[in-house]
């Protein structure tokens, strides 16, 4: 992997924990039904594929598209956290650290 690559994959990595760290200072711990997380999921996306429409058609900045894909992982964490969360027994995430 370039180093560009590398560089940009902790750009990424830094950006979504910041995303998610905004989040919850915003709206605090969510719970939803798996249901409920793809429809505010499909929201995140559709703006994520309307940014890089926009960028692609009006030869913009990528920028807007960008933190919209940052927005799809933030969500996607966060409903990863509730619904596995909420299916785990309470020794399972030390087990599951062990591996």
């Amino acid at each position: 992997m370039s180093d560009q690559h590398q560089y940009a994959i902790d750009l990424f990595r830094a950006r979504v924990k910041k995303e998610r760290a905004r989040q919850l200072a915003k709206w605090g711990p969510q719970t939803h039904t798996p249901l409920e997380w793809l429809a505010i999921l499909g929201e995140e996306y559709g703006e994520a594929c309307q940014g890089v429409v926009n960028t692609w058609t009006q030869r913009g900045d990528i920028s807007k598209a960008l933190e919209e894909l940052v927005e799809v992982a933030a969500v996607c964490e966060a409903a990863f956290a509730d619904i596995a969360g909420a299916m785990m027994p309470p020794d399972a995430a030390l087990a599951e650290e062990k591996k």
